[in-house]
């Protein structure tokens, strides 16, 4: 919404690409991709998302992981999460509670069984306490939750987007995009 209102040139950190969205901004060229995951309690035995029927689910507000699992607990469908809402949740007792951050949305506070977020905080998370783990988060069927990532500019910017995939290309191509992401990889674990 800011880069919509002019408040912002660009928005640049783990937007996923969505359809959605792609109405709204223009996106650059993907830069990385991840997946949900779930921190869990080491001795936990959750291995899909359905096993998190009847559990309360902390999630970031506004992120895929919020989207997931509202509506995998509502049962609602969009088009654009259509592949993989199934409505598993739904009935079961579960319950979603949104957190502004990821660090809000850490089991620690007792308040949660389990949290959805992206791969990356989800490790660095979990690392941090010795009781947690982090797990993919899959469906039974084995789908998962893969979303790529990209730069975001106002409609029509194409100058401005020009010169962000040039970045991108080159931060790609000389391996420091890779390298950031194991960088932060490993000061996860």
């Amino acid at each position: 919404s800011s880069v919509n209102s002019g408040k912002g040139s660009m928005g640049i950190a783990g937007i996923s690409v969505t359809e959605e969205r792609a109405q709204e901004v223009d996106f650059s060229i993907n830069y990385a991709t991840s997946k949900q995951y779930i921190i869990l309690p080491q001795d936990s035995e959750v291995t899909k998302i359905e096993d998190l029927a009847g559990m309360a689910i902390g999630v970031q507000l506004g992120t895929t992981g919020d989207i997931i699992i509202s509506e995998e607990i509502s049962g609602t469908e969009d088009e654009e999460t259509k592949e993989h809402i199934q409505g598993v949740l739904e009935g079961t007792g579960a319950s979603v509670t949104q957190y502004n951050s990821a660090a809000d949305a850490a089991m620690n506070s007792g308040k949660v069984d389990a949290v959805v977020i992206d791969k990356l905080p989800a490790e660095i998370v979990a690392s941090q306490y010795e009781n947690f783990k982090a797990i993919e988060l899959v469906y039974a069927d084995g789908q998962n939750t893969e979303e790529s990532y990209a730069v975001c500019v106002a409609k029509g910017n194409q100058e401005l987007l020009d010169v962000v995939n040039q970045v991108i290309e080159r931060l790609i191509d000389d391996g420091t995009i890779d390298q950031w992401i194991t960088d932060h990889t490993m000061q996860a674990s």
